[in-house]
């Protein structure tokens, strides 16, 4: 043998007995044996292995000073603090980077001053090849079990959050097939590091890892631990009804019917829900040559479980249908429930309804006719006792609610028109209603032109009361002042103020091809009052004594009007409505100045 190999052998040789001597030999130590649980770590992981035989079952803890040393058995080498990446911390030895050569037994002995204990840890570490990038948090071949119950919120344990008391800082991720987990309303991480799922379902069965990544005596480590999460699907099926609800169908006799049992079933699985309906005590057949039948039951799948429905057919209702109840029955081994509808024929409503519409009908027509004979005294009836409901004229600028234009003979003696325009409408419109009217010649101011006076009163008031005709073929051509206010009234109406509205009092005797063209368009458009026809009188003192030279030289018949109680209301809807609810905003004057005109005084 050559000097070098004879040298190198005994190298060997004193190497091996210096570490064999090492470990514990002979009886010396009472031996524990293996511990039954297995750590299971991947390469360039930490591990932590925990002496189990500090423990006062074993020996007096408190009263017996002990020591611990932790050997690796296939090497045979004793694990110190600071050897590599090895940390001994109290009970536990770390070892923050492991790699396949650190696979194997750990022995750890316990020493005191009478007595030595030991037992053996096993590691186990992951081939190289298989190992994946830790922060994409894959898998382990070996892994924990847990279960999550379906319909229920249930917790995912990480088993590494036993580690964290004893690591200086931390952080914990978990991993669902090696993806980050979002944590939002279906998932939660809990203060203990515990993975919260809500709402468990049969799709959150799959592998969870948690990543602990932490920092010990100013090393870095991490470890990883994957859970595989069973869903327990607990069955909770209790059917139903939510069609029919014992209700009554009014059903023509010769007609189809479809009718719905539709049954709800919560909960995950296979339900064993059978669906049936029965007449009575006959259970009705599927075969769908029959007048009634019914068709195979269906599922649908919703969020709370699923739904069911068989659906009931008459291809003919029949009078031996009606007054029978026709139960839809629902059966599974947690309960068993049924609910029914039956059939009243509706043959005989056609009467009533068409009585029922024929009378709401005859009411509508009744109203409209009723409507529109008493539509005046209605709009009366409502101003007089709601006024707070009608807007108040005050502060428009008005001062007058009419002004009244009445044909006038020159040279002549008033005739009716006159009497009906200075005495007959101003006592009633006056007197007894207590409007204020404006009469040319009557309220005008002395010496006042004629033109200021018409356009001045005009522009103060707010009807116009056109008069015209007489019972003698009169109108406004044989007086110039009375044209002048027709003519400025119906200008200023139609074109200048549109809220100056003209009301037309045909008083008979003209005909309308004799009107003026303006007048004849308004009494076509929106009519005209009529007070009264025409009476006589054979006794002249008694009718009117003023007339006597006049009617003697034309007849010796003088014509008087007497206006009916209708022509006042229909006067009084037309003219202003003397209302006590607030005033309507006015957005420009009513006040108008006039030029003064070279004109004939009044």
């Amino acid at each position: 043998m050559s000097p070098v190999l004879y040298c190198w052998c005994a190298v060997v040789l004193f190497t091996w007995v210096s570490t064999a001597a090492d470990i514990p030999q002979g009886d010396d130590c009472k031996d524990y044996g293996v511990e039954f649980e297995r750590v299971f770590r991947r390469s360039g992981e930490g591990a932590m292995l925990n002496c189990s035989l500090v423990d006062p079952r074993v020996f007096n803890v408190s009263t017996h000073p002990y020591n611990i040393t932790w050997y690796h058995l296939r090497t045979g080498q004793e694990r110190r603090a600071r050897m590599g990446d090895t940390i001994t911390q109290g009970t536990m030895l770390w070892l923050l980077n492991i790699t396949a050569e650190d696979e194997g037994e750990f022995m750890c002995v316990v020493r005191t001053a009478e007595s030595c204990f030991k037992c053996t840890s096993v590691l186990m570490v992951e081939a190289e090849a298989e190992v994946r990038p830790p922060e994409r948090g894959c898998v382990h071949s070996e892994r924990s079990v847990q279960f999550l119950t379906a319909l229920e919120s249930g917790f995912l344990t990480c088993p590494l959050w036993q580690y964290t008391p004893h690591v200086d800082t931390y952080t914990l991720r978990w991993y669902r097939s090696c993806e980050p987990l979002q944590f939002n309303r279906k998932f939660l991480m809990m203060d203990d590091g515990v993975l919260h799922v809500n709402s468990v379902v049969p799709d959150d069965e799959n592998n969870y890892t948690c990543i602990l990544s932490f920092q010990l005596g100013g090393v870095q480590g991490h470890m990883t631990e994957t859970i595989e999460t069973s869903v327990i699907v607990k069955v909770t099926y209790q059917p139903e009804i939510l069609l029919p609800v014992g209700e009554i169908n009014k059903v023509s006799l010769g007609s189809s019917l479809h009718k719905l049992c539709r049954v709800s079933v919560p909960g995950v699985g296979i339900n064993g829900v059978l669906v049936t309906w029965r007449a009575t005590d006959e259970y009705i057949s599927e075969n769908t040559t029959h007048r009634i039948h019914q068709l195979k039951q269906r599922e649908k799948a919703v969020a709370e479980g699923l739904m069911v429905e068989a659906d009931l057919f008459f291809s003919e209702v029949r009078e031996e249908d009606m007054n029978v109840n026709f139960t839809c029955e629902v059966h599974n081994y947690r309960r068993n429930v049924q609910a029914s509808f039956s059939l009243e024929s509706d043959s005989n409503l056609l009467l009533p309804l068409g009585l029922v519409f024929g009378a709401l009908t005859f009411m509508f027509v009744q109203s409209v006719l009723l409507y529109w004979v008493f539509k005046i005294d209605i709009a009366l009836a409502c101003r007089d006792t709601m006024p707070y409901l009608y807007p108040s004229t005050e502060g428009d600028g008005k001062m007058y609610d009419a002004y009244v234009v009445y044909p006038r003979l020159i040279g002549r003696p008033g005739g009716p028109e006159e009497t009906f325009a200075l005495s007959t409408l101003p006592k009633m419109l006056e007197g007894h209603y207590g409007y204020r009217l404006f009469i040319l010649g009557r309220d005008c101011m002395p010496g006042e032109a004629l033109v200021d006076a018409v356009c001045s009163a005009l522009s103060l008031s707010r009807r116009v009361l056109l008069i015209y005709g007489g019972g003698r073929g009169q109108s406004y051509g044989d007086d110039w002042g009375a044209c002048l206010e027709q003519q400025l009234a119906l200008q200023r109406s139609l074109l200048e103020d549109e809220e100056l509205r003209v009301v037309l009092i045909d008083l008979g005797g003209v005909a309308d091809s004799a009107l003026p063209p303006a007048v004849q368009l308004l009494k076509e458009e929106q009519g005209a009052l009529r007070p009264t026809h025409t009476h006589t009188c054979t006794h002249t003192h008694t009718c009117c004594s003023a007339a006597e030279e006049w009617q003697e030289e034309e007849e010796d018949v003088l014509a008087f009007i007497t206006p009916t109680p209708r022509f006042w209301k229909e006067l009084r809807y037309h003219m202003p409505i003397r209302g006590k609810g607030r005033p309507r905003t006015h957005t420009h004057s009513h006040i108008h100045t006039h030029a003064h005109m070279h004109t004939a005084p009044v």
